[in-house]
This record gives C-alpha cells, structure tokens and sequence, in this order.
C-alpha cells in the first residue's frame, strides 16, 4: 500500500514508465524503454530523473547506454501485480515483439527473456522456440540446473497446445527432449530413471520421422543410460545402430561415438583387447574444431571420453608410461576446450589410473579438482564419483577409517543416481580399504557377494582383481592357504583371458608371496619372472618394482 501510494502520487507519464518497467522485469534499458513508450527524448528523461529522486529506480550506467533497477524486488511486483490481467499481457505482447525485431543482441543472448514474454503475453507458439534456444545456450554454458528449467517450461507449453502435432512440433519436442536429457544427466547423472524416460519419449518422436537428424543424439543418450546400468548388451546394439547411421552419412562425428560407445561396452565386459580397437579405431575419426560443436549436443567432448578410456585400458593392457602419456594428453585437451563436463570426466579417470599406479597424492591432486568442478556445476554423478577415489587415497596414506567411511559414503551416493556401472571396479577398492583398516570379515563379505553377482552380470572389469582381494583377505584371516592360492590362480587365469597383464602381474604377485612363504621358491620364480619379462615399460610403476625386487629375493 505504501509503495502503491507513492506510485499514484507520480506526474501520468512517469506512472506508466514505471508500469511498463516492471513488466519489463527487475531491469531495464533506457534504449528498451524509449523503443515502448512514445515520448520525446526530453520528456522521457525528466520522466526518469523523476523515478529516480522518488527512489523506485536506480541507474546503472551512462545516458544513452542507462540501465535502470527497482530498488526493491517488492517495489517491481507490487507495480506490476497493480496492473489489469489484459493490460500486463498486452505490454508482455509488445515487450516480446519490439526485442525480437528491435534487439537482436537480446534475443540471441537471453532468448529466455522473450520466452517469458511471449508466455506471458498468452503467445505460446512464439515463446516455445525461445524456451528451447535459451536451455540449449546454458548447456553450453554448463548451466544444467537453469538449461532444465528452460527445456521443462517448453515442453509444458508444447504439450498445452490444441491440435494434431505437425512435423514442425514433432521436431521441436524432439530437440527439447534431447537437450533436456543431456542437462539431465550432467545434474542427476546418465542412469536416473528421468534420463531413461526423456531418451525413451524421444525416440518414439523419432519414430514419427523419416529421418530426424536429433537420432544421433537420442542413440547416445540412450546408450550412456543404459550403459552405466550395466545393460552392456543393449548399449552395444544401441553403438552397432548408430555406426550403421555413420556409414550411411559417413559423419566423422558419428564414426567416433558409434566406436566409442562399442568399445566401452566390451570393456566393460572384460574384452580389453577388441575394446582397445574400437577405442583406436573411433579415436582415429577426432578432430577438435569439427567436433567443438557437437559438445553442445552431448554436453561431452568424446575426444576427450575415447581418451580417458584408452589410457584406462592401456594400463590394464600392460602399458603403464603410454596410458599414463594418454592421461596426460586428455587432461590437457580437456582444459584447452575449458568444457567443466569433459574436464571432470578426464580428471576422474586420470585419478583412476593414478590408483591403478599406487599413486595417492597423485589421485588426491586429480579428485579434488574434479570434485570442486563437480560441486560447482551440480554434477551429482560426478562429486560421488570423485569422492570414492578420494577415499582410496587417504586409505593408503594411512588414514583408514577416514578413508571407508568417504568410500562408503560416495559409493551410497553414486548408486543413488541409478548408477552400476564400474562397481565390481569400486568394490575391489572398497574391499582393499577394509583390509587396510582390519575388517576383514567385511573385506570378504563385500567380495564374496560381488563375485557371486558377476555370475548374474555383464560387466566383468574387476573379476580378476575380486579374485586377488579374496585371496588377499583369506591369508589376512589366516585362512586355508589353498583357498587363497586357488584364487590368486583364478585371477591369474582371468587376466590372461582378458588380456589384462597388469591385473595377471598383481595376482602373480600374490601368488609368488604366499610360495615363498611356502618355500616353494624355484615355482614362485617362474610364475612371476614370466609375466615380470612380458613388460617392456613402466618399471619405475610401484607393482614392477615390487615384482623385480621380489624377483631378487627368491634368486
């Protein structure tokens, strides 16, 4: 009432400028302003500097180049609150018009502003385009949290509409479901139930089209939700599908993240070799300015995704200084491209491979600037992510409780997002924690029912290492020794299978360990001087230092 009365008492004029401001919003341009109302310069002047000594308005800025704010929020609603329902939508009607003919820095800088206008104006259709360019543009921005608000406030609008949809509205929800998958996932992570079901409704709006050019993006998310869900199957199919795509319009783009998402899968599954082909294989297809525009679209780099992927596997292949080379150039690629999603992504993997090296204040470094990225931005997956590999990393720098309980903690929080994929990986972890804390009935517990799941699963990552950790466990517990050594040959056996000579090189450890113990030195030897003699690099890493200096003791 107080403001209200103050705004009554104002000469006519700078009544209805202040009026038509707070339409506006809780700012406007003196430019913006005098495009709306029709005054004289003079008039529309002595109308502001009266706003101004009535301390409604304040003023930003330089005539002509004026911006001017409501000192209060209160003061805008209650102005604009006081104006007829038709009078409001009549002013949003022609606030949204003059912007898109007069103001074309607005509308390509801050579509959502005319979004708002044309909403309020009653002017759906006009406003649900502005709506999906506006969440597009805080993708790039790495804005999630606003991108969906964007995206979801279009969507509501479209499905308002009266009327059989038309191939123009089919493709308008189609992009918006797209992009809002995509802030999706970089918020809630790529295996929420809400990532799988905007992926799943834009893939029966691909249906309605011959041939949507928004299906490589549909394929992609699908492929990511599934996969971090362990469906390494169907994310195979849904990879076999888009490279079948990439043929037919032999799209470098494509070529990549069809490729990618195969080899992930057969990672995934344990088959690091033909994984590391495809890894190769689609990495080959990268170029950085061609694909710098499609990190819109995913709001991923899949440079820097093939990369992180092949240095993992690189290690786990036997090639500790090449993947850790690899690391290092995806890390660097990530930062030229200053995209915070692809960035996290390859300081978490390069904190990964850092574990893998026994490296802890390596992985320290790496985690905590993905975490403080992660948290930043929102990235829920991500922070969880991160903080596991923290976790690890105070664990073996002697802070072991403090350590499991961050490992158990994030490991909650990341399966809260619907994520699986990676776990028989993030248990190994979680059960060597234990062992170092002197849980060791725990230790066992975690790893028993993770290996008697893998009988269940596909993913098959981290079967050889459970083996090793079981074993580990057992001698720990002052177990049966042939129970331990009948898992160390198993995981032994598996890494063979797999082709993962660093996983064989850690079981052989383990195993020439308990021998000696056993003084069966000459077979202890020969286990570990075979593999040991496989590597032609990496042995300043800590296993081939461990594995030489064992290799001394029993000669």
């Amino acid at each position: 009432d107080v403001v209200m009365a103050r705004v009554d008492s104002l000469p006519e004029d700078a009544k209805k400028v202040l009026q038509l401001g707070s339409v506006i919003g809780r700012e406007f341009s003196y430019k913006l302003i005098k495009q709306l109302y029709e005054l004289s310069e003079q008039e529309l002047l002595f109308s502001m500097s009266i706003l101004k000594d009535s301390e409604l308005l304040y003023e930003r800025g330089i005539y002509p180049q004026s911006i001017y704010v409501f000192k209060h929020a209160l003061t805008q609603e209650a102005v604009y609150q006081s104006l007829l329902k038709s009078v409001c939508q009549e002013c949003h009607s022609k606030i949204a018009q003059t912007l898109e003919c007069d103001f074309p820095e607005i509308t390509g800088v801050n579509p959502e502003m005319l979004g708002r206008h044309f909403t309020e104006a009653g002017m759906v259709e006009q406003a649900i385009p502005y709506w999906q360019k506006a969440g597009e543009i805080a993708i790039r921005r790495s804005a999630s949290i606003e991108a969906i608000g964007h995206l979801k406030k279009g969507l509501e609008l479209l499905k308002a509409l009266s009327g059989e949809p038309s191939p123009e509205s089919i493709e308008l929800e189609l992009r918006l479901q797209v992009a809002l998958g995509n802030a999706l996932i970089a918020t809630k992570g790529y295996a929420d139930p809400e990532v799988g079901e905007t992926f799943n409704c834009a893939s029966e709006l691909c249906l309605q089209e011959d041939e949507s050019p928004q299906l490589f993006q549909v394929l992609h998310g699908l492929a990511r939700f599934h996969i971090v869900r362990t469906e390494l199957q169907k994310t195979r199919e849904l990879g076999k599908q888009l490279l079948r795509w990439a043929k037919q319009h032999q799209d470098a783009v494509l070529f990549l993240s069809a490729h990618q998402l195969i080899g992930t899968a057969l990672w995934f599954m344990g088959d690091f070799g033909t994984a590391q082909e495809q890894f190769e294989q689609g990495f080959s297809y990268y170029d950085p300015p061609q694909h710098k525009s499609y990190i819109s679209l995913t709001d991923e780099d899949q440079g820097v995704i093939c990369l992180s992927y092949m240095a993992w596997n690189l290690w786990l292949l036997g090639y500790p200084d090449r993947s850790l080379d690899l690391s290092n150039k995806a890390l660097s690629l990530a930062r030229k491209l200053s995209h915070p999603l692809s960035t996290v992504f390859a300081l978490s993997y390069a904190a990964i491979l850092h574990i893998y090296r026994k490296e802890p204040r390596k992985v320290q470094e790496q985690a905590k600037a993905a975490i403080a990225i992660a948290s930043e931005k929102g990235f829920v997956f991500w922070t969880a992510f991160a903080e596991m590999f923290l976790g690890w990393a105070l664990s073996l720098e002697g802070q072991s409780e403090e350590g499991l309980t961050l490992i158990r903690k994030s490991f909650a929080d990341w399966q809260a997002t619907g994520a699986q994929l990676g776990g028989t990986q993030f248990t190994v972890w979680l059960a060597e924690t234990y062992g170092k804390a002197k849980n060791v009935e725990t230790g066992l517990d975690v790893v028993t029912n993770t290996l008697a799941l893998i009988q269940k699963n596909e993913e098959r990552l981290g079967e050889a290492e459970l083996c090793r950790i079981k074993g580990d466990l057992l001698l720990m517990q002052g177990s049966d020794e042939d129970e331990a050594e009948n898992c160390f040959k198993q995981g032994i056996e598996i890494s063979k299978c797999q082709c993962a000579k660093s996983l064989e090189l850690r079981s052989s450890i383990s195993l020439t360990r308990l021998w000696q113990a056993q003084g069966k030195h000459k077979d202890a030897k020969r286990v570990l001087a075979e593999i040991y003699n496989s590597f032609d690099e990496g042995f300043n890493t800590a296993d081939l230092k461990e594995a030489r200096s064992l290799l001394e003791m029993l000669s």
